[in-house]
């Protein structure tokens, strides 16, 4: 069972887009995904046109069955949030015991007919995040190219290590830094990758998210870049970037 978290402390440095691109990428390759969306600003959800009044924390409260929490489409799956997940954020510090793996131990059997599980973490180091990083496999952390996500990476990386530390998931994997935002034009652009591949080269991957308009429309549409514009820039980047990485899990790096 591959489950993978794509977070990052940071708003706006494409976590959204990438989970959304990477889940229909693996999709297209004819992998079984899931796309779950945990963050309580519903980024994902929109994204996809997905505007029910129930999501995640209806199958995690017990109110709904997990099937039914589902949006299966013909590409990937979908587990949206609802507009209740802010609530769960909240309950999750203050009243649940085993806050830090409730994800885990509701999820554990009900992904097992997938390949691929993508989880989709908001920009806040929250309990929802930390149940993600507690339940992943892999971890890939988007960085936008400029010297403010350079910043915040150190902290974000912080956080993993205190996540393996503590034992809550000790065999979490760092499968990927993503450079995002990629312009060849920008000098801090080049700064930036200059900087991730002299203190991550290990992880940083060989494909750039270069920015791209497209990227930017799709979600207005409520489709992936793939459906949106298949001939796009940030089409070719997303499926050369779930190569890269699936080369990268079948070697278990």
């Amino acid at each position: 069972m591959n489950v993978i978290a794509i977070a990052n402390r940071k708003g706006g440095v494409a976590k959204t887009t990438t989970a959304i691109n990477f889940s229909y990428a693996l999709g297209l390759k004819r992998y079984k995904v899931l796309l779950v969306d945990l963050d309580p600003m519903r980024g994902a959800t929109f994204s996809l046109g997905l505007t029910s009044d129930f999501g995640i924390e209806d199958y995690l409260e017990e109110r709904r069955a997990f099937k039914d929490c589902i949006f299966k489409g013909h590409i990937i799956d979908i587990l949206p949030a609802g507009p209740g997940l802010t609530n769960l954020e909240e309950r999750l510090y203050r009243e649940i015991p085993g806050t830090f793996k409730y994800l885990a131990e509701h999820f554990k059997k009900e992904l097992l007919n997938y390949d691929f599980t993508i989880l989709d973490c908001g920009p806040a180091v929250s309990a929802l995040m930390v149940n993600a990083l507690s339940f992943c496999n892999n971890i890939i952390i988007p960085v936008r190219c400029d010297y403010m996500s350079l910043e915040a990476l150190a902290d974000m990386l912080q956080d993993i290590g205190e996540i393996k530390r503590s034992k809550l998931n000790p065999d979490l994997n760092l499968l990927a830094i993503v450079p995002t935002f990629y312009s060849q034009h920008l000098n801090i652009c080049k700064y930036a990758v200059t900087e991730l591949k002299s203190k991550f080269h290990k992880v940083i991957t060989k494909t750039y998210i270069r920015t791209n308009s497209a990227l930017s429309e799709a979600p207005a549409y409520s489709k992936s870049i793939f459906s949106y514009k298949g001939s796009s820039y940030g089409a070719q980047d997303y499926n050369a970037l779930t190569t890269e990485l699936l080369k990268r899990i079948k070697r278990g790096e």
